[in-house]
């Protein structure tokens, strides 16, 4: 089971009204540029990517309109730009809910369907299917994965996860967002916390 069905839609359920929980579906992704290379996929060309393109002032040209660069390849680069196609065009008064549940059922069609599951996962989360195929063939979905990479901070690996900007296990996370919280804690936290990000 995946941290995203697993830890962190425990900690959705359990957590959702005291934290802002964000998730981008960039991974360990990287764009290819001159300055670091491209493919095959390597750790010390995605380090070097995202020291040099996210959080710059001045990003070189092509930090965002290379060749993308996935560790687990093309399946996983189309899974991350469908799941950035969903956030944004998720429906305004609701993004997240109806994000995550499309993240959460993505996920679970990940080894067995893969892209295919667009469709069902989007018509369960309240998506319009072919919304999300126009997003995800088009310039809207160029602009989405770029809208999450440009968010993606460096890190060591994947699932990667931030409560308060200190890094946690994804088992841990319910605990950390719970112990840090200090107004009433919802029932699901036995301790509570405070604002989390994650990146995965």
């Amino acid at each position: 089971m995946s941290a995203v069905q697993g830890p962190m839609n425990d900690l959705w359920k359990a957590a959702r009204s005291i934290m802002n929980f964000d998730h981008l579906p960039f991974g360990n992704e990287y764009y290819a540029t001159t300055a670091c290379g491209g493919a095959p996929y390597d750790p010390d060309t995605r380090h070097c990517w995202a020291a040099k393109c996210v959080g710059t002032s001045s990003p070189a040209a092509d930090c965002y309109n290379g060749t993308l660069v996935a560790q687990h390849g093309d399946e996983e680069r189309d899974m991350n730009r469908m799941m950035a196609c969903a956030k944004s065009l998720a429906v305004p008064a609701t993004p997240l809910r109806v994000y995550w549940d499309f993240v959460v059922c993505m996920e679970k069609a990940y080894e067995t369907v893969g892209i295919g599951a667009y469709e069902h996962c989007g018509k369960v989360a309240l998506y319009d299917p072919a919304e999300l195929q126009q997003c995800f063939k088009g310039p809207r979905g160029d602009r989405a994965v770029e809208a999450v990479a440009m968010r993606t901070v460096d890190h060591p690996g994947t699932p990667y996860v931030l409560v308060n900007g200190e890094s946690v296990e994804p088992e841990d996370a319910l605990q950390a967002v719970c112990a840090a919280y200090t107004g009433t804690k919802p029932p699901g936290c036995t301790q509570v916390s405070q604002p989390m990000e994650m990146c995965i």
